[in-house]
């Protein structure tokens, strides 16, 4: 029941981390949205601007809430912001909707690394450190698979 719960986490985290692999399609966001290629690099790199500003923050702030409604509300808001973003075609509407998942994915990584050390037995701790290398290799994999997919 453990390893499938860390690995459970483990897989959200990866297909959350997937919004970062944007950068090897820049060119096509730039055909898509009409507009140059420093407003479609941007587009791109602003998922990683705002997660980078909204890790030192939100974590904090959010860890007063119940962690199973905070991990199902933010699955959810990253859902409904990658829904909308399938049909917009507006560029600062989806620039917005791509930060909002932005904000929330450094407080989803934590609490599912805090869980999977919660329940986790003591002396079967060594599965946590596996969950976290995994989480960081399929993060990894994932940015890799994004920019290849284009070439």
């Amino acid at each position: 029941m453990v390893k499938k719960v860390v690995w459970a986490l483990s897989v959200v985290c990866f297909a959350m981390s997937t919004l970062l692999s944007l950068v090897g399609i820049i060119s096509v966001i730039q055909l898509y949205f009409h507009v140059s290629i420093y407003y479609a690099s941007l587009y791109a790199s602003v998922f990683a601007g705002a997660l980078g500003i909204s890790s030192l923050i939100t974590p904090a702030y959010f860890a007063r809430f119940e962690k199973k409604r905070m991990i199902l509300s933010i699955l959810v808001i990253t859902a409904l912001c990658n829904l909308v973003q399938l049909f917009i075609n507006q560029y600062y509407i989806a620039l917005i909707f791509r930060i909002i998942p932005a904000i929330f994915h450094p407080i989803y990584c934590g609490l599912a690394l805090t869980v999977a050390a919660e329940i986790v037995e003591p002396e079967k701790a060594h599965i946590l450190g596996a969950a976290a290398l995994a989480i960081k290799e399929m993060q990894r994999r994932s940015q890799v698979v994004g920019i290849r997919k284009v070439i």
